[in-house]
């Protein structure tokens, strides 16, 4: 490994573009290497919220990454760390690049814990030199909502729109606060090591994510051949009050497993297939505790960014917020919706019949070479003079007893460039002409019949006899 390498956190916060940013980096791993940056694929797809995260926290099975695979038992996650550690270890261990990054947003989640910091920390000390910690933070009257919708697309809370707003604004490790997002991190590893960065295009590298990414890591974007992405889509306003049922009615989880009644139980709801929507927005009335509370986060992380770019404090209203309800969807979306999947369906089923009909004529060729293969064991007989032999006592015996199905006069119009040059054409299809798969009469196919009935292929018996054998 090179000296003086650097390992870059990208930690979130959730909601700020991290998935496009994931992609961008997943996409461009191939040439980042030449740019002395690695990202390396730890089995999470894009991104390693659940593989890097488990290695450091508690309980790693309350990672939804854990449930969806059924991990529950002491030994079954023990076996599943080990294998993550040893990936990771790898892959450190084969890049050859100064710069290795991870990106993972349950970084800053509370579920990563001060703990799990310092545990990340003494991993890290081990095979980096040094650390640079970057994070994107949004606006509370931008995060809350998006935040709210975020967690109706994914299905991975029960709770209505209501009860998530609550929670995030009461539940001291709902996510939503600045200092512990970023503070752990600070402590841990110094204030000189985070990038605090505001998630607002007004104060990115040339107005893009990705270029104020790169740059503030010590990258020149423009000399980078990015494969951008733009990712995770926003719902809307009916698609919240929809799945906000949807996930009420058929959680993604009970008790710590898939709720195998849920369509697609392990997977997000396919958000590409909902109708386009009205934006989904909220007047979010802040009571004076609850103001209170935001401005000094707002306070706090003004403190980390620079002075030309500061977050202004929100301000407390009276009255109830306003949720969109189920009540309030129009049949319309209803319409499209099934539409849509309808429209899915169909090309799906189209996919699948063009599948099963590439199957089906690899098959008739897996077929007809294999038949092919048979025929050429059974038309073998004819050099074979111990067959010869056997074949010309049963004309003989056929001779006198006349063979059923054997039609002479048949025989030798059909086969007559052949059989004309023999004085008996019983004798010429005993011992020749069932072997080149000549029939007997008009009725009679000799191929198809021996195709049909490979045991005789083996036996060399010939097919007017079996058939007559097994029929009479």
């Amino acid at each position: 490994m090179t000296n003086d390498r650097r390992i870059i956190l990208h930690i979130g916060t959730v909601k700020t573009g991290t998935t496009s940013i994931q992609k961008t980096l997943y996409r461009s791993r191939k040439q980042l290497p030449d740019y002395g940056l690695y990202f390396p694929g730890l089995g999470d797809t894009f991104h390693h919220n659940f593989t890097f995260t488990a290695l450091f926290i508690e309980d790693p099975r309350i990672l939804p990454g854990f449930i969806k695979k059924g991990i529950v038992t002491d030994p079954d996650t023990a076996e599943r760390l080990r294998y993550l550690k040893k990936k990771l270890i790898n892959e450190i261990e084969r890049s050859g690049s100064n710069d290795f990054i991870v990106s993972a947003e349950n970084l800053s989640l509370p579920l990563f814990t001060e703990d799990a910091v310092e545990n990340a920390a003494k991993f890290i000390s081990n095979y980096f030199d040094k650390v640079t910690i970057i994070i994107y933070i949004r606006h509370y009257n931008d995060f809350l909502k998006s935040e709210i919708q975020q967690r109706i697309k994914n299905g991975h809370s029960d709770m209505c729109t209501e009860a998530i707003l609550n929670n995030l604004m009461n539940n001291p490790n709902s996510g939503a606060m600045y200092d512990k997002a970023v503070g752990k991190w600070i402590r841990t590893f110094c204030r000189e090591n985070v990038i605090v960065r505001p998630f607002d295009r007004a104060a990115f590298k040339n107005g893009e994510l990705i270029d104020d990414f790169f740059s503030h890591l010590g990258f020149k974007p423009e000399s980078i051949p990015i494969n951008r992405v733009l990712s995770n889509e926003s719902i809307g306003k009916n698609a919240v009050a929809f799945l906000e049922q949807y996930n009420q009615k058929y959680p993604m989880f009970i008790d710590k497993k898939a709720n195998t009644k849920r369509g697609r139980s392990k997977s997000y709801f396919p958000v590409n297939l909902l109708p386009e929507d009205e934006k989904f927005d909220l007047d979010i009335k802040f009571t004076k505790e609850q103001a209170d509370t935001l401005n000094n986060q707002i306070d706090y992380i003004n403190s980390l960014f620079a002075d030309d770019h500061q977050f202004e404090h929100v301000t407390y209203g009276e009255g109830p917020n306003i949720f969109p309800t189920v009540d309030e969807v129009p049949s319309a979306f209803y319409i499209e919706l099934i539409n849509n999947y309808s429209k899915r369906a169909e090309s799906i089923l189209d996919k699948c019949d063009s599948i099963e009909n590439e199957v089906s004529l690899l098959r008739r060729k897996l077929i007809n070479k294999a038949n092919g293969e048979l025929l050429e064991i059974y038309l073998s007989c004819l050099d074979s003079r111990l067959t010869t032999i056997k074949n010309i006592l049963l004309w003989l015996k056929y001779r006198i007893l006349g063979l059923p199905g054997f039609d002479k006069e048949f025989y030798s119009r059909a086969y007559s460039g052949s059989a004309v040059r023999v004085k008996d054409p019983l004798l010429h299809f005993i011992v020749r002409g069932v072997y080149r798969c000549y029939n007997p009469n008009p009725d009679f196919n000799t191929k198809k019949y021996v195709l049909e009935h490979p045991e005789i292929i083996a036996s060399r018996e010939n097919a007017l006899i079996h058939y007559n054998r097994n029929n009479f």
